[in-house]
């Protein structure tokens, strides 16, 4: 009698994209489980909410072969570096957040929706 540790406890529960795991704290985890074009995938979305899973399931479901759970690099140009436009540097969203103020945050979101 005790408790079983097997992984199957891991994956007891389903959601629209596949199937919720649990992590090392605890935490729902929910992982993208899909055949498609005979091709099988087993992604996680590294998201711990439904509502956020279900946005990492509308990316996926865009490009699957090409899916990440953080998303596509940032490019914007590195004014005054050397040849101007066409030295770029790659930033992601989320690297960039802890150093922008709540404004330019704010315009770096409708600037990548404005591209979506």
């Amino acid at each position: 009698m005790g408790e079983s540790t097997g992984k199957s406890q891991d994956y007891a529960k389903t959601w629209e994209g596949g199937f919720i795991r649990h992590d090392s704290r605890g935490r729902k985890v929910y992982v993208i489980r899909r055949m498609i074009n005979g091709r099988s995938y087993k992604v996680s979305t590294r998201a711990t909410t439904l509502r956020a899973a279900m946005e990492q399931l509308k990316r996926f479901e865009a490009d699957p072969e090409h899916y990440n759970p953080a998303g596509p690099p940032y490019e914007e140009a590195v004014p005054g570096r050397g040849r101007g436009d066409r030295e770029r540097a790659c930033v992601s969203t989320k690297s960039a957040l802890p150093h922008l103020g709540a404004n330019d945050a704010a315009a770096l979101f409708a600037a990548e929706a404005a591209q979506a």
